[in-house]
């Protein structure tokens, strides 16, 4: 817009322009908060393929392992028993760990930064 025509332009006219200007930035950033999160999103699905990797050879690790410390303690049922108690014991332990770091609110502080904005714009609305 002419400088110029901003001087000489109505106040409805200017905003209405302001507006639709509003509009269009609202409607770049959201198509620009898609693309990061759909990146976000590829890159997330990436990490877990390669931790599912990683986990299964961990896995195969831990039964030959496994295997391993029962036959070089004597390979009796009894002992067998035993290791797999104590792995009974870490998968519980970490399992509770995993429970508690779970998110109880998932994006909290997106939601209460919404509403905050929410509010301060009503309130210059008013």
């Amino acid at each position: 817009m002419d400088p110029r025509s901003v001087d000489e332009a109505p106040t409805g006219e200017l905003i209405k322009r302001a507006l639709e200007d509003a509009r269009e930035l609202v409607r770049i950033e959201v198509g620009l908060a898609k693309e990061e999160a759909r990146e976000q999103l590829a890159s997330a699905k990436r990490a877990v393929i390669a931790g599912a990797v990683a986990l299964v050879a961990a896995l195969l690790f831990l039964a030959t392992a496994t295997m391993a410390l029962v036959l070089a303690l004597g390979g009796g049922a009894l002992i067998a028993l035993a290791v797999s108690g104590i792995y009974l014991v870490v998968a519980g332990v970490a399992g509770a760990v995993a429970y508690r770091l779970v998110p109880r609110k998932p994006v909290e502080e997106t939601r209460r930064r919404i509403e905050g904005e929410i509010k301060e714009l009503k309130e210059h609305v008013a």
